[in-house]
């Protein structure tokens, strides 16, 4: 029989060579022997579990034994039998032979295709056919590899290796995705219901100022006045900040629409709401081209709208302010930049700009809750883009971001 480190033989029902020669007494002929049983794996120590589906029990025997010290081994010597302990045990990785009665390897991969638990399951096929066709058919058909017979006992470790460790990598990565996805789901529902729940009480706040103020208004002197309004321009803050945040929130938790996006109409829009909201100040408004896009349009109109907000309030201490919108084309991405000549930053701490609650400013000299480039960089980053920004201290800043230039439409999760 076949033995570790020697190649094993093409598909041949017989290991054991017989001598043409010798007498054979036909009524001394055993019957058929009975299939052999299952093999069933040893307890679970952490290994990856290996299982091989082959009928000829010699080789079968051979690669369990070839793999034994690096892994767990099942076995199973057809095809049904294989797909039902594969669905029993869930292995790491099935070895199986090609040419098999009752069900063929091709089929045992083509059934456990369509199981949703086996379909990510790695498969080895092992042949003696070296067509191409033939191997690319079932790669097609989700086949990971291949052994070609006759092939050695370190071929065979050294396939399954690769598989096996791709395949304790995947699965590592989506467990930690998995947990990720979980925990930003958490902090999203806790933040959506904590900025509900703190409107109640921030409303009472405002509300029992106001009643006091008329009620014993004209008793108090100027400190007792100053102190409740300290209270109200803290209370009017918590209100923005609230509303920053459920509009945060919504930007992580909502469904996207991607539809074609016409962004100049859509910057046209925002920067007459800007003007309205500076009526008082003179601004230079230079819009660029800007091409058409595929977004959901009012996540979009959001980012643009904390973009622009943003060059305006930075831009108040310019006698003459100006502020760009522009965009050009890199490679397969779109991108956009608004720049001003404000009070610009620090590069040194360009990474904080848009984290939330981050401000590189004093709250004395611009008022604002730090959330809103944070805002800017989900929704670019639900929409596949990038957010970055340039700048210096007293020469302006430019905000950039990308969005991928391929369509795309219909809905988003």
């Amino acid at each position: 029989m076949a033995r570790p480190g020697v190649a094993v033989a093409a598909e041949s029902p017989d290991l054991v060579a017989a001598t043409a020669s010798a007498p054979v007494d036909l009524r001394a002929t055993a019957a058929p022997a009975a299939p052999p049983s299952p093999v069933a794996p040893p307890p679970d120590d952490g290994r990856a579990l290996v299982l091989v589906v082959e009928d000829n029990p010699d080789m079968n025997r051979f690669v369990r034994e070839c793999l034994a010290g690096d892994y767990r081994t099942a076995g199973a010597f057809d095809g049904r039998e294989g797909l039902a302990r594969a669905a029993e045990l869930r292995p790491d990785l099935v070895v199986s032979d090609v040419m098999m009665p009752g069900m063929s390897g091709d089929e045992l991969l083509a059934a456990m295709r369509a199981r949703p638990e086996l379909a990510k399951t790695p498969v080895v096929l092992v042949t003696a056919k070296t067509d191409d066709e033939f191997r690319v058919r079932l790669l097609r058909e989700g086949a990971q590899d291949f052994l070609i017979k006759p092939f050695s006992a370190e071929e065979l470790r050294a396939r399954v290796r690769n598989l096996v460790l791709a395949r304790r990598a995947d699965e590592s990565v989506r467990r930690l995705n998995a947990e990720l996805s979980a925990a930003n789901d958490e902090l999203e529902a806790f933040s959506y219901s904590v900025s509900h729940d703190l409107r109640a009480p921030l409303r009472h706040v405002s509300g029992f100022i106001d009643l006091l103020n008329k009620r014993a208004g004209a008793a108090l002197d100027a400190e007792s006045h100053r102190y409740l309004d300290t209270i109200s321009r803290a209370a009017l803050h918590m209100g923005r900040l609230i509303d920053d945040l459920l509009v945060f929130s919504r930007a992580g938790r909502a469904e996207m629409r991607l539809a074609r996006v016409n962004l100049a109409a859509l910057v046209a829009g925002v920067v007459v709401e800007a003007r309205r909201g500076a009526a008082d100040r003179e601004i230079e408004w230079v819009i660029g081209a800007l091409p058409a896009v595929d977004a959901d349009t009012a996540m979009l109109r959001q980012a643009l709208v904390n973009l622009l907000e943003n060059a305006v309030k930075y831009t108040r201490p310019a006698a003459h302010a100006r502020i760009e919108v522009g965009h050009h084309l890199d490679g397969a991405e779109h991108v956009f930049h608004v720049r001003d000549n404000g009070v610009g930053f620090d590069m040194r701490y360009a990474d904080k700009l848009f984290g939330v609650f981050q401000r590189l400013h004093r709250a004395e000299d611009f008022e604002g809750t730090g959330i809103g480039l944070a805002n800017v960089r989900r929704i670019v980053g639900r929409h596949g883009g990038r957010t970055w920004a340039e700048g210096a201290v007293g020469s302006g800043a430019t905000f950039y971001f990308s969005l991928p230039a391929q369509e795309r439409r219909g809905s988003v999760a």
